[in-house]
């Protein structure tokens, strides 16, 4: 089985394929493979990142009207005729590809990778509405089609409405020979429904029978004549038909190669919006090449749900060239192995990875072996099948490969498999491969500590429910944890001491010391885990205070302004009654004090506007006091709540509370007091 088959590549391009608009498109997402051409490769993730970026902030172009044209163009290059419907689809074509115009002129700065895919598209507007200007979307031949087409139609016109009235004083004439009193057609002929028994009766030609064998049609000698005209005039009609579309037909002809390049075109822009759209949807990115790195971060299988996956981040920097994933069956390694062998051949497409961020190495192999691999066709076991895929990696990967093999050396003495195992991996290794590798020997998890270019990793399992988290832990050998597992289900507690002791004389002192070290390890990376979630819990709980006390300034802001307004209500008041005051005073022009008066009212107006709130005071009947803002001084002879009355050197005038504010020179006795 190839890469392709054992990663199952083929059930996530279905997937996005399924978002593809056009026939086209969908054969061309069904069609991705591996590009190996670095700057081909290059290409296609630009212009995927700026599709994927244009769906995320706006959305994606609209494929409606492209359809595969190139027959019709092809024909149409031949000299051919196209018929009404191929015209009309030509028509839709051209729309679409106007519309697809559009969106990227509305895009220009976004788009500098996939400019030449839409400068590449062609639409002569002209031939769409000259199309448009005689057909209708659902084949209707308009009369206006042609000057010629207009004159046949109002002929036929005129010839039905004489068909008509003949057949209907026919059938009042001779009702009594007719098994019913309506007209039908034959043969593209009126006819009449008459009793088989008076067929003769009528001069004419008899067309059929009913099945019944009770009518006959029969086409009478007065409606002869204006059927021929009637069948000439469907001819000539029929003749102009084609004639108007062999003149679009030309039309089409001299645009037809651009028009079929703007279909490839258009396709391909469909499949790329079509992986975008799949990638939106399941939040992915379109990874970065590089030499000889992977780094994915919160990383997920396509195949699995989506809403119930664990992200992982899968990591392999220089020197690290084998990830070697060990831990129990059924723990999990296997779908870390396809997540990141999926991810490096899905970029290789030309398809946005699952992931939060991802960085993978330029590759031109990707060798699997994963799974059963027996044959029944070569006749070989499953160990012997395995051996051959193995054969054929170790004697074909070099520095541009990546290799990914699940349990490597199974099937066979253990002891000899596990040998088998570290040979092979040390061969990758010679050969400069990248690998990542599954396995639950036991030996294999010391190779990190003799080889830098080797990274132990695990899949976390949960002893307590003995189910895996699928947790990846890297820079850790997994355990089997099959004593784990015989103690939970109470499997008799001497039995599992017998086995402890077992293991222990068994592993050498260097595997003891690893094995105490990588629990260690796992233990304060669960610590570290902890703290983590504190720290974020802290970091949620700072960032829900700052927003309330932002949520506190505004409500406060908004308090003072609801404030400031109604003190401006109030203030204008107080300039309404200084106005009135001041008509009064120059209609009587007493004195050249009142002059004076009038001058300083004056000031009043524009001071009043800006008189700020004054803190609490207590006034009392009596007191001399100055309006702020002005240098006015009156006494107080009333208060009534925040309304005063003052006595301004013999003028009565009314002021709020909050406006006065006491004169240096007040020395009375306060009376009644009055907060404002």
């Amino acid at each position: 089985m190839s890469s392709f088959e054992q990663l199952e590549i083929q059930k996530i391009i279905e997937q996005i394929a399924d978002q593809a608009v056009t026939s086209g498109g969908k054969e061309e997402v069904l069609s991705l493979r591996m590009i190996t051409h670095r700057l081909r490769l290059e290409r296609e993730l630009n212009r995927e990142k700026e599709a994927l970026l244009s769906t995320i902030k706006q959305t994606a172009p609209s494929f409606s009207g492209i359809h595969n044209i190139s027959e019709s163009c092809v024909l149409a290059s031949k000299q051919g005729v196209l018929s009404v419907e191929e015209l009309v689809a030509i028509s839709q074509f051209g729309h679409g590809i106007k519309s697809l115009q559009t969106y990227y002129k509305k895009r220009l700065t976004d788009m500098n990778h996939l400019s030449d895919l839409f400068e590449n598209l062609y639409s002569d507007n002209e031939l769409s509405k000259a199309i448009d200007d005689c057909f209708s979307i659902d084949f209707e031949v308009y009369d206006k089609a042609s000057p010629a087409l207009s004159s046949i139609r109002k002929q036929l016109h005129s010839l039905e409405s004489r068909i008509s009235n003949t057949i209907q004083s026919f059938i009042q004439k001779n009702a009594s020979y007719l098994t019913d009193t309506f007209s039908t057609i034959r043969s593209d002929r009126t006819v009449l429904p008459v009793k088989t028994s008076e067929k003769h009766r009528f001069k004419g030609i008899i067309h059929n029978q009913s099945a019944s064998g009770q009518t006959t049609f029969v086409e009478p000698q007065i409606l002869i004549d204006m059927n021929n005209e009637r069948q000439s005039l469907l001819v000539d009609e029929h003749q102009e038909i084609i004639r108007i579309c062999r003149e679009l037909t030309k039309r089409l002809a001299s645009v037809s190669d651009q028009y079929q390049a703007s279909y490839e075109s258009a396709i391909l822009l469909d499949s790329l919006f079509a992986r975008a759209k799949w990638a939106q949807q399941r939040n992915g990115v379109v990874a970065t090449l590089s030499e000889d790195i992977i780094d994915l971060k919160g990383a997920r299988h396509p195949l699995l749900d989506q809403e119930k996956v664990v992200k992982n981040h899968y990591e392999m920097k220089p020197p690290v060239r084998l990830l070697l994933i060990t831990g129990p069956n059924t723990g999990g390694k296997t779908v870390g192995l396809k997540t990141i062998g999926s991810a490096v051949y899905m970029t290789h497409c030309g398809i946005p990875v699952l992931c939060d961020e991802a960085v993978v190495p330029f590759v031109e192999e990707i060798f699997v072996d994963i799974g059963d691999q027996q044959s029944i066709q070569q006749s070989l076991s499953t160990f012997s099948a395995h051996i051959y895929s193995l054969k054929r990696i170790v004697d074909q990967a070099h520095k541009k490969s990546l290799v990914l093999l699940d349990e490597l050396g199974v099937g066979t003495d253990p002891l000899e498999g596990e040998s088998l195992a570290q040979a092979i991996l040390e061969r990758l290794l010679e050969n400069g491969s990248l690998s990542v590798a599954t396995t639950h020997y036991n030996r294999l998890k010391l190779l990190a500590k003799s080889y830098p270019e080797i990274m132990n990793a695990s899949v976390e399992f949960n002893v307590e429910n003995l189910q895996p988290t699928y947790k990846f832990i890297q820079g850790v050998a997994g355990q089997s944890y099959a004593l784990d597992i015989a103690s939970k289900l109470e499997l008799e507690p001497e039995v599992i001491e017998r086995a402890q002791a077992i293991k222990e004389t068994s592993l050498s002192e260097q595997e003891t010391l690893i094995e105490t070290l990588e629990k260690q390890i796992l233990n304060q990376n669960q610590l570290n885990e902890e703290l983590a979630a504190q720290k974020q819990e802290v970091k949620e709980l700072k960032t829900n205070l700052v927003k309330q006390q932002e949520a506190f300034e505004k409500d406060k802001e908004q308090l003072l302004e609801s404030f400031r307004q109604k003190q401006q209500v109030e203030l204008n008041q107080v300039l309404k009654q200084a106005r009135e005051h001041l008509e009064t005073i120059k209609e009587a022009q007493k004195s050249h004090d009142v002059l004076d008066e009038i001058q300083a009212i004056t000031k009043l107006e524009p001071t009043l506007e800006k008189v700020e709130i004054i803190s609490e005071k207590e006034f009392v009947v009596g007191d001399t006091v100055r309006i702020a803002g002005t240098n006015q001084i009156g006494l107080i002879t009333e208060i009534n709540k925040q309304q005063v009355s003052l006595d301004v050197r013999g003028m009565r005038m009314q002021a709020k509370l909050n406006q006065l504010q006491h004169h240096q020179a007040e020395k009375k006795q306060k009376k009644k007091a009055v907060r404002s």
